[in-house]
């Protein structure tokens, strides 16, 4: 695989990760518009899922914990399931 293919792999992977607890995947989402915003998570919920994410960018990637990390806010900030309060 190259690297846009590991890309998209773990973005999928990724995306099919936070909505698993909904029993969706990214191909279900896929026509579904700002379908980040239907799904609801806890803060829990979601710190967990980031930690998930960092370890799996960083294996997947092979990459650094702090690479990752920042990986892993991009990903939040514009994917990232609604956090409920």
């Amino acid at each position: 695989m190259n690297r846009e293919q590991i890309n998209q792999a773990v973005f999928k992977d990724l995306i099919n990760k936070q909505l698993e607890p909904f029993g969706k995947n990214y191909e279900s989402v896929l026509n579904e518009k700002d379908w980040f915003l239907n799904y609801p998570v806890t803060k829990e919920q979601e710190d967990e899922f980031i930690q998930w994410g960092i370890k799996h960018i960083q294996q997947k990637m092979k990459t650094t914990k702090a690479i990752a990390e920042k990986e892993m806010n991009w990903f939040i900030l514009s994917y990232g399931l609604t956090t409920k309060l």
